[in-house]
């Protein structure tokens, strides 16, 4: 179990790396311009998670990202991507 945010995000941005053939990503807010490791990864990847995200899949055919975020812009119009 990992609940430090930022040991958490690390492994997350860590095991997209790794992964092989799917990544699921289910999010109750979810903005693609944040970074997972605020002062930079270095791991060759764009640091904003929709750039990674998309470089990820991007370098790997057989990958496949899923994201599910829940949509809420009505509330958050101003303050949200």
């Amino acid at each position: 179990m990992l609940v430090d945010a930022q040991i958490y995000f690390r492994a997350v941005r860590e095991a997209t790396r790794q992964a092989k053939r799917c990544i699921f990503i289910l999010s109750w807010d979810i903005d693609s311009r944040i970074w997972l490791v605020p002062e930079g990864a270095v791991d060759g990847y764009p640091e904003p998670l929709g750039d990674f995200l998309h470089a990820i899949v991007a370098g790997r055919r057989e990958l496949h990202a899923y994201v599910l975020n829940w949509d809420f812009t009505l509330l958050y119009a101003m303050e949200r991507e």
